[in-house]
């Protein structure tokens, strides 16, 4: 497993006897894999293809300077943070130099998945989903390397199979419903081993019909994570899984929402607009990487008090 945190790359490389195997994520936008379909070149080596998975648009000029002028704002005291300038390299990662050590907590994460997703995995991505979903954790965690205060690190521990009465029970129910598939899910023995060791547990089902109950109309529909209850006995969430890497920003968000972080435009963020398309915007981000200053501070604030 291989990243690179200029252009938030996630990739898996393979040793074969046929060759070296490539599969993840390039950029924001695009993932890459083995073209099964065309032959080698001259050398030999097995060709790849690299195709959009995400509608994500370029950010534009003002959304660039947005961010560079919020990234400004120190971690500390809302204040503009003299060690930042105006124009420094370091685009969007730089959020800030801390004048002291920062603080660093590791979350530890746990998986588990469903036979739609694992179907879905097997139909667009073609790899394991235990390679799948350590790619896609890499990648989400490549976004979290943009706080600079705190510093906060993902860790997976486990990916595991959801047993078939917990997909039965969504299905005749006709609905996902979170807590009742949270409490199936702790009473399975497995899944409850993993919950004493973890501090985040993420349900990513592939179900294609998904309807959560009661949703907000700032909610996500395929998504959800319960408002700062990271390593508390609601540390859940679930995110829809296509197969193919879609699910980056979405487990994004539901992570920072664990963490504290309403979405941009809620009651508790209502400074930072949704038209700003900053990641936790409920509109789609256009800067599907990076947080607006009150996701960044509701993060900082939760992590300091809990």
């Amino acid at each position: 497993l291989r990243q690179d945190k200029t252009h938030f790359s996630s990739l898996m490389f393979y040793e074969t006897l046929h060759g070296l195997l490539l599969t993840g994520i390039v950029n924001i936008t695009h993932a890459i894999e083995p073209d099964i379909v065309s032959s080698r070149d001259l050398n030999g080596a097995i060709p790849h293809r690299v195709q959009r998975i995400s509608d994500d648009v370029t950010p534009t000029t003002f959304q660039r300077k947005k961010y560079k002028d919020d990234s400004r704002v120190s971690s500390r005291n809302g204040k503009a943070d003299k060690n930042v300038k105006s124009g420094q390299k370091g685009k969007y990662e730089n959020q800030g130099k801390a004048k002291k050590p920062q603080k660093v907590y590791t979350l530890e994460l746990t998986i588990v998945t469903d036979k739609w997703a694992m179907r879905n995995i097997d139909k667009r991505a073609r790899v394991k989903y235990e390679a799948y979903y350590a790619t896609v954790v890499n990648a989400v965690g490549l976004r979290f390397n943009l706080l600079r205060s705190p510093v906060i690190q993902l860790k997976l521990l486990g990916v595991y199979v959801v047993p078939t009465f917990v997909t039965n029970q969504i299905v005749q129910r006709r609905g996902f419903y979170v807590l009742e598939t949270g409490h199936e899910l702790a009473n399975h023995e497995k899944v409850t081993k993993a919950l004493h060791k973890t501090d985040i547990l993420i349900y990513a089902t592939g179900w294609p019909k998904l309807d959560i109950s009661r949703p907000h109309r700032l909610v996500i529909p395929t998504e959800y994570g319960f408002e700062g209850k990271v390593c508390t006995n609601m540390k859940f969430g679930y995110v829809v899984d296509e197969g193919y890497y879609q699910l980056i920003n979405p487990l994004t968000r539901v992570i920072a929402r664990l963490l504290g972080s309403a979405y941009d435009g809620a009651f508790e963020a209502q400074r930072c607009s949704r038209a700003d398309r900053f990641l936790m915007s409920p509109l789609g981000p256009a800067l599907p990487y990076a947080f607006s200053r009150c996701s960044r501070h509701a993060i900082r604030k939760f992590m300091q008090t809990n």
